[in-house]
């Protein structure tokens, strides 16, 4: 197996953008702000659903809410298109994957 990068995923849920030190540089963040910039950082995206399970089902597979399902809090994912998705593609390839937190891919 070659050297794989570390990935580490954040998300923040119902913070506006400028709560973040690398936003607003009256907000002390050093440790987030540090990963910010030697980082990707996707300062551009928009959710594809104004409830929480069909956005997070979004960012795991890839698809918008009409595509996998998900439309609603309390519909869950079809666990074979959460295996196709991002996290299933990173197993894939050996990554090991984790949920820290808030994950509600499920009720």
């Amino acid at each position: 197996m070659t050297d794989q990068l570390n990935i580490l995923l954040i998300t923040s849920d119902q913070q506006r953008a400028d709560c973040f030190g690398f936003e607003n540089p009256q907000i002390k963040t050093p440790h987030i702000d540090l990963l910010a910039t030697q980082g990707t950082r996707f300062a551009a995206c928009i959710t594809p659903n104004l409830v929480c399970q069909p956005a997070r089902a979004s960012l795991l597979t890839g698809l918008l809410p009409l595509s996998h399902g998900v439309w609603d809090n309390g519909v869950d994912l079809d666990p074979q298109v959460g295996t196709a998705g991002f996290a299933g593609t990173l197993a894939n390839h050996g990554y090991h994957t984790a949920f820290i937190g808030k994950a509600h891919f499920s009720s």
